[in-house]
């Protein structure tokens, strides 16, 4: 899970790259938009994973609450 997490947050850093790149204009727009865009799909995969994976954790945390109270 550590490992999401600093991924989440290299593409954040990614992306703060790349906005500060387009305001020095080293880079063309049409460059520009196609990999922030990229970067923030993958930001958003990682954050939804995060919060499968969580879910799933809290589910199994649930499941064996209830296994030990039914003995």
């Amino acid at each position: 899970m550590r490992f999401l997490y600093i991924s989440k947050g290299s593409a954040g850093e990614c992306r703060n790259m790349f906005n500060f790149l387009q305001l020095l204009e080293y880079t063309n727009n049409d460059n520009f938009y196609d990999y922030r865009n990229n970067v923030l799909e993958i930001s958003k995969q990682l954050g939804n994973y995060i919060k499968y994976l969580k879910n799933l954790e809290k589910q199994d945390n649930q499941n064996q609450k209830s296994q030990k109270d039914k003995k």
